[in-house]
C-alpha cells in the first residue's frame, strides 16, 4: 500500500506538472501571439526600376514581409544579425505607381498588414540615383554593421536600429566602389558624409576623389576634392559613361559614408519659341516655353553663360531679364534647360537690338519694386515691372493686392536716379481673364512720383475707370526717381481686389540730330570745304516717340565766332513715330577763307518766325 500511495502521488504530481506547463506554454504563447503592425512607411530613395523605403521597427520582430502591390517580393535584410526595417524593391517598371505594405512576423506569427505605401517610379526621361541598390563594396569596415550596402540602401540617417553608414576599416588609402551593372551615363555625385547622420556631427572626409572606370582596374579621376568643409558635397561635371564609380581617400583618419548618391542623365527637351517681351537701352526682357521637368534655365548673352532665370515662390520661371547692356547693339541670346545636371541642347538665337539712347523707353523695366500688400508670394510687386503682360511662365505674372476692402493698396518702383517721363501705360490684371477675377481692374487711382520715397505728388488721377484691360496716360514732362500707383480704398463687396500685369513708364520723347557731315552736289562726303561753293550738309534725324510723329523743319546755319550767322538754309521733314531719317541741306559756302561753324536745328515751322538776319559783316 505505501508503494501504491508513493506510487499515486508520484503519479498526481506528474498530472500537476503537466497542467502548470501547459499553463505557462499557453501564458507565453497569448504574450508572442500580439505581433505589432509596422507603420509609417516612408519612401527614401527611387529611380526609374528601384524604391527604397523603411518603416517603424516593431518591439520583438523576427522578420518583415515585404508585398508589392499585394504579392509577397521578399524579406527585409539583417545586418551583423540586427534585423533592418528597411526594403529595397527592384526590377520595376519606369513610370509607374506601386503599392507597397509590410507584414511584421515573430516566429511564424503575422500582423495585421500595414496601410500602403504608394510610391511612382521615376520616369526614364527624370534623373535618377542609379547607383541605389546597387552592388557595393570596400577597401574594408569596421565591422559587419558598417558595411559599403549601407551608402547605396537610399537613407541618410535613423531609419533603422542601426547605423546606416559605411565605415571604414584597416589602413589608408580607402575607398567605397559602386558596380552600376553596365556602363552608364552619369553627371552628378551626391555625397552625404558621416555628419549627414546625426550619431556622427560633423564628421566628413576631407581630402577625396571620385573616379570611373568601366574594367575595374584602370580608374580616371571625375572629381578632386582637397580641405573639404562641408558633410554634404554636390559635384557636377558633364556628362560621363562608366560601370564602376568609386570614392577614394588617402586621409589617414578614415572614411565615412551615410550614402552615396551618383545621378543619370537624362534627356531634356530644348527651350522652344524665345520671345523679346520688352527692351529699353540697356536691358531685355524675353521668356521661352517652359520644359518638362526643368529645374533650372542656364541663359546665354553672345554665347557667354550670363545666369539663370529666378524661382518665384519656389516656382521655376522661364523668364529672363538681361541687364547692363550697351544701347544699340544687337544681342543673341539663348536658353539651355536642364534637370538636375543633365543639360539639353542649346536653344535657337534670339537676336535683340537695344534702343538708342534718348529714345522714349520704359524705364522701369527690371527695377527695385515694392507692394504694400499681396496676395501670396507669387504675386509680388516685381512681377509688375518684368516687361511682360501675359503667360510667360506657369504662374501669374502680376501684382495682386490681398483685396482688403476700405484701404489702400500700392506698388512702387526704384528707376534709380532722377528721369524725366511723360507716359505710363497701364495693364490692368488680369490681361488674361483669369477665372473669378474679373474684377481686379484698378476702378480709382492715383499714379504719383516722389524723390524721396516718402512725399508723393500726384501726377494722374483716375476716378470710376470701366477699362479693364490697358490704360495709357499722358502728361507733361516731369523727373522722378520713384513712381507708385496708389489704388484707392475700395468698400466691401465691391469686387475691387486692385491687380496689376504691367506698369510701363515711358521716358519723355525726344527728338535727336546727329553729327553734320559735307558732300558734294552727287552725295559723296567730302574731307575738305576748301575751293568749294555749293555743298550738301547731311545729317540724320531721329524721332524717339515710340508712337507720336514729328513734323517740321530741319535749319542749317552758318555762323562766324560761333554767334554771328553768315548763311541759312532749310528743308521740311516728317518723321513716323520711332524712326529715323538722313536729310541733306543744300548750302552757300562763302570763298572769303573764314572759319565757319555749323549748327542744326528742328523748328516746328517757318510761319510766324521772324526772318533770320544774316550778318553783313564779312572779313
Amino acid at each position: 500500500m505505501k508503494n501504491r500511495s508513493t506510487k499515486k502521488s508520484l503519479s498526481i504530481f506528474g498530472g500537476s506538472f503537466i497542467v502548470v506547463c501547459l499553463l505557462l506554454l499557453v501564458t507565453s504563447f497569448s504574450v508572442f501571439a500580439a505581433v505589432g503592425t509596422p507603420v509609417n512607411l516612408t519612401a527614401a530613395d527611387k529611380n526609374q526600376t528601384t524604391v527604397a523605403f523603411y518603416w517603424t521597427p516593431v518591439a520583438n520582430a523576427t522578420a518583415y514581409d515585404v508585398y508589392v502591390n499585394g504579392v509577397l517580393n521578399g524579406q527585409s535584410l539583417k545586418v551583423n544579425n540586427i534585423l533592418t526595417s528597411h526594403y529595397i524593391a527592384r526590377n520595376l517598371n519606369p513610370a509607374t505607381e506601386y503599392s507597397f505594405s509590410v507584414v511584421a512576423k515573430i516566429g511564424e506569427e503575422a500582423s495585421a498588414m500595414s496601410a500602403v505605401l504608394k510610391v511612382t517610379t521615376n520616369t526614364l526621361i527624370q534623373s535618377g540615383n542609379v547607383a541605389l541598390g546597387s552592388v557595393a563594396t570596400a577597401s574594408g569596415q569596421y565591422n559587419m554593421g558598417f558595411g559599403a550596402g549601407n551608402a547605396v540602401d537610399g537613407t541618410v540617417s535613423g531609419w533603422i536600429n542601426i547605423t546606416p553608414v559605411w565605415l571604414s576599416g584597416g589602413s589608408a588609402p580607402y575607398w567605397l566602389k559602386v558596380d552600376l551593372g553596365v556602363e552608364k551615363s552619369v553627371n552628378e555625385f551626391i555625397v552625404y558624409h558621416g555628419g549627414a547622420n546625426s550619431k556622427y556631427p560633423g564628421v566628413k572626409i576631407v581630402n577625396y576623389k571620385i573616379q570611373g572606370s568601366n574594367d575595374n582596374a584602370q580608374w580616371n579621376d571625375l572629381v578632386t576634392v582637397t580641405d573639404n568643409t562641408q558633410t554634404l558635397t554636390t559635384h557636377q561635371i558633364d556628362t560621363v559613361t562608366y560601370r564602376y564609380i568609386r570614392v577614394y581617400t588617402e586621409d589617414t583618419t578614415g572614411a565615412i559614408i551615410c550614402e552615396l548618391k551618383i545621378m543619370s542623365e537624362v534627356s531634356v527637351g530644348t527651350p522652344v519659341n524665345l520671345t523679346a517681351a520688352d527692351k529699353n537701352d540697356s536691358i531685355v526682357a524675353f521668356y521661352w516655353a517652359p520644359v518638362a521637368n526643368a529645374t533650372a534655365y542656364d541663359v546665354y548673352v553672345n554665347g557667354v553663360l550670363n545666369g539663370q532665370s529666378l524661382k518665384v515662390n519656389n516656382i521655376l520661371t522661364s523668364h529672363y531679364i538681361a541687364r547692363n547692356l550697351n544701347s544699340l547693339t544687337e544681342y543673341s541670346f539663348s536658353v539651355v534647360a536642364r534637370i538636375g545636371a543633365s543639360k539639353s541642347a542649346m536653344s535657337s538665337v534670339l537676336k535683340v537690338t537695344t534702343y538708342d539712347l534718348g529714345q522714349s523707353v520704359n524705364v522701369a523695366l527690371g527695377c527695385s519694386a515694392a507692394e504694400s500688400d499681396k496676395i501670396n508670394n507669387s504675386f509680388v510687386g516685381a512681377n509688375a515691372f518684368d516687361g511682360t503682360v501675359n503667360g510667360w511662365i506657369n504662374i501669374r505674372p502680376m501684382w495682386f493686392s490681398d483685396g482688403v476692402a476700405n484701404v489702400d493698396h500700392w506698388i512702387s518702383v526704384d528707376i534709380g536716379e532722377a528721369t524725366e517721363v511723360s507716359r505710363f501705360i497701364l495693364s490692368h490684371g488680369p490681361m488674361s481673364g483669369y477665372a473669378g477675377h474679373a474684377e481686379t481692374y484698378l476702378r480709382d487711382f492715383n499714379i504719383q512720383g516722389s524723390n524721396d520715397n516718402a512725399t508723393w505728388n500726384n501726377l494722374v488721377e483716375v476716378r470710376g475707370n470701366i477699362t479693364t484691360t490697358q490704360t495709357i496716360h499722358d502728361i507733361e514732362p516731369v523727373s522722378y526717381r520713384y513712381f507708385r500707383v496708389l489704388s484707392l480704398a475700395a468698400p466691401a463687396g465691391s469686387g475691387n481686389a486692385p491687380a496689376i500685369c504691367e506698369l510701363k513708364i515711358m521716358s519723355a520723347s525726344e527728338l535727336a540730330i546727329g553729327d553734320i557731315l559735307f558732300t558734294d552736289s552727287d552725295g559723296v562726303e567730302i574731307d575738305s570745304l576748301l575751293d568749294k561753293n555749293m555743298v550738301k550738309a547731311k545729317v540724320e534725324i531721329a524721332n524717339y516717340d515710340i508712337s507720336v510723329p514729328f513734323s517740321g523743319v530741319l535749319v542749317i546755319g552758318l555762323y562766324v565766332n560761333d554767334t554771328t550767322l553768315a548763311n541759312v538754309e532749310h528743308v521740311p521733314i516728317d518723321l513716323s513715330a520711332n524712326t529715323r531719317s538722313t536729310l541733306y541741306v543744300p548750302i552757300d559756302i562763302p570763298t572769303d577763307g573764314i572759319s565757319y561753324t555749323a549748327k542744326a536745328f528742328l523748328w516746328s515751322d517757318f510761319i510766324n518766325i521772324k526772318p533770320l538776319q544774316i550778318s553783313n559783316k564779312i572779313n
